[in-house]
């Protein structure tokens, strides 16, 4: 499987519109598609970051966030994080790519097993620059650590990460792709067309039965069910 994201225009050089620091960066652009080769039900083994930013001091800053995030995953070989930087020219604003490339058995993939009845439950809340300030360890943000321990859970059918198209957006695609519907719950009180920006909630299709053992995971982590998914009419 492979995932990849870019960010652009976020860091602490002149022409960044939103300022933030390096390594909030790095962590950031690799947790988008670290999230979806997880989430999908695969194994990370190979990360490639293409930087638009010279070395020192800027991309060896992103880099060793990269790093020190896929320690979270287990991935901590050296050689499984490989990538450029842009050392011809000056660089005055920022920019990050992101692949990633993961391995997975044809019966640990998840995409399109949702079933008729499963609850659709999310994982933390869509936040996003700069309506949020968005920082490593937000209490409202799923981490990367507490979206492989759900992988682990018996009863998850499938799970997803909600991106800048909002909740609602991914939750109707997570859907589709077991060829369901999906009933909204009304009284839902997360705006579901807000944007999730760097993943920060993850959809997670299973019975309500889950509820319980999602919130053992933090007890500050934000779990609710928002939907249910149903038998698309004949």
């Amino acid at each position: 499987m492979v995932a990849c994201d870019s960010l652009g225009a976020i860091g602490d050089k002149p022409h960044d519109v939103y300022r933030t620091d390096p390594a909030t960066c790095g962590h950031f652009a690799l947790r988008v598609p670290l999230l979806e080769i997880l989430a999908a039900g695969a194994r990370p083994v190979l990360v490639v970051n293409t930087l638009s930013v010279e070395m020192e001091p800027t991309g060896r800053a992103i880099i060793a966030a990269m790093r020190e995030l896929l320690t979270d995953v287990g991935l901590t070989d050296p050689e499984a994080l490989t990538g450029s930087t842009e050392e011809n020219v000056p660089v005055a604003q920022t920019g990050v790519g992101v692949t990633v490339i993961g391995l997975a058995h044809p019966d640990d993939l998840r995409p399109g097993e949702a079933r008729p009845g499963d609850s659709a439950i999310l994982l933390g809340l869509p936040l996003s620059a700069p309506e949020d300030k968005i920082y490593q360890g937000h209490p409202g943000q799923v981490s990367v650590a507490e979206v492989l321990a759900t992988g682990r859970l018996t009863g998850v059918h499938d799970m997803l990460p909600v991106g800048s198209r909002g909740v609602a957006a991914e939750l109707h695609d997570l859907a589709a792709s077991a060829g369901l519907d999906v009933e909204l719950n009304a009284d839902t009180p997360v705006d579901l067309r807000r944007s999730g920006g760097p993943a920060s909630c993850v959809l997670v299709a299973g019975p309500e039965t889950l509820v319980a053992s999602l919130k053992a995971l933090r007890a500050s982590l934000p779990v609710q069910v928002v939907g249910r998914f149903v038998e698309r009419p004949q």
